[in-house]
């Protein structure tokens, strides 16, 4: 997935697939409602394996976006319809003023960013400890940049960092499995990103010197030479909890269960739209879809 960037060329079979099956659904006298659910259904089907195992080319989203609306308004080459509603609008959820439909690049984004907290939660598969031993080796994925080289699967797997960040947290047990510099433990960040150059200074030239150098004994451990300047600090990081003697975890905070699935991630990252006051009057359950 990492070594080559999927190119719309590489998509033309998924795209040509899609077609056929739209075309042949375009006969039938479908209703509204039955034309959303297959569409819906085609979609999923892409959700599920494609945007899970590939960042897919703007050029195939906006071709596949495209071959759904047409078949959603009853667009064919000979007869063009007008949309009633922006794509925008028509893919929010129905609480929200449309139909329920997920955009295939949020999905997208959401997919790479629940690649990105695989990683980062050091989850236990074959393909998180390739990417260690591939793309990290000594470095965390918290500090790790792009290279020259990088392809954009992986470069957009990092930029997922930025928006995740924030709204991660560690539980601390010992320390052991947390490192003191670049993992973001202590404000959003490493230590490194509060000390700068005084950090080697305090536990030598190692970037994967362990937060457990600062804990003994399941109390924080103040270092006999610990700057001055520094002291609000420490009065910063005294005041974590350490929880036991157990194995360090990094939760997603907005989820009560502590992890970033796909699911939560769509939730972050897709386009938003004001609550429409009349959307449960129009879709309550006692409502025939055909009908609403």
């Amino acid at each position: 997935m990492l070594n080559i960037s999927l190119k719309h060329s590489h998509c033309r079979p998924l795209i040509e697939k899609m077609r056929k099956k739209l075309l042949s659904w375009q006969s039938l006298l479908l209703s509204s409602a039955g034309r959303l659910e297959l569409a819906k259904t085609i979609l999923n089907g892409l959700h599920l394996y494609w945007t899970g195992a590939y960042s897919l080319p703007k050029k195939t989203i906006k071709d596949v976006e495209k071959m759904i609306r047409d078949f959603l308004w009853r667009d064919t080459p000979d007869k063009h319809t007008i949309h009633h509603v922006n794509w925008n609008s028509v893919c929010c959820p129905k609480e929200e003023g449309g139909l329920g439909i997920k955009r295939i690049s949020d999905w997208n984004s959401a997919a790479t960013s629940v690649h990105f907290w695989d990683i980062a939660a050091n989850k236990q598969s074959m393909w998180v400890k390739w990417i260690h031993s591939r793309y990290l080796k000594s470095k965390t994925i918290w500090e790790v940049e792009p290279r020259a080289s990088s392809t954009s699967v992986w470069r957009k797997i990092l930029a997922a960092r930025t928006w995740i960040k924030p709204k991660v947290q560690f539980i601390i047990y010992n320390g052991e499995n947390i490192i003191l510099g670049s993992d973001p433990w202590i404000g959003g960040d490493g230590l490194w990103a509060h000390m700068g150059e005084r950090l080697p200074l305090l536990f030598g030239p190692t970037k994967d010197t362990k937060l457990s150098k600062l804990i003994n004994l399941g109390a924080w451990s103040k270092p006999h030479r610990w700057p001055v300047t520094f002291d609000q600090l420490w009065t910063e990081i005294a005041g974590i909890e350490i929880c036991g003697q157990k194995i360090d975890e990094l939760i997603w905070s907005p989820s009560k269960f502590g992890n970033l699935d796909l699911k939560e991630a769509w939730k972050e990252l897709r386009s938003r739209g004001g609550i429409a006051e009349w959307s449960d009057w129009v879709w309550q359950r006692s409502q025939v879809p055909k009908h609403s």
